[in-house]
């Protein structure tokens, strides 16, 4: 089952918008319908959240984004090509509480 294609562009809108308590939220209210996500659902939005975590710079929403991610990864559709952008994270400057979301999407 697929969430509405209305829904999914407008959780789409708010994960890439200019403000980061949008983004934070959005990231927030992609893991309320983990269950109704198909494949293709599950891959768009985990692209679009992984895209904006590359380049947030807001904490919080950062936080939001990556916990998003991690709940959405449990549905076992995303792929590991899905993952690319948030390669580009300097881990290194990560908290740990969220380098931790990291080691765990890429199972290290």
């Amino acid at each position: 089952m697929a969430v509405p294609h209305e829904d999914l562009v407008q959780m789409i809108t708010d994960i890439l918008s200019p403000k980061a308590a949008v983004r934070d939220r959005a990231a927030d209210t992609t893991t309320d319908l983990t269950s109704s996500y198909s494949e293709e659902d599950v891959r768009v939005l985990v692209r679009a959240l992984a895209a904006a975590a590359a380049l947030e710079s807001n904490q919080s929403a950062l936080e939001a984004q990556l916990h998003a991610i991690s709940e959405i990864d449990v549905t076992g559709l995303a792929h590991p090509d899905d993952f690319y952008y948030l390669r580009q994270i300097n881990r290194e400057t990560l908290p740990e509480q969220l380098e931790e979301y990291l080691r765990d999407l890429f199972e290290e």
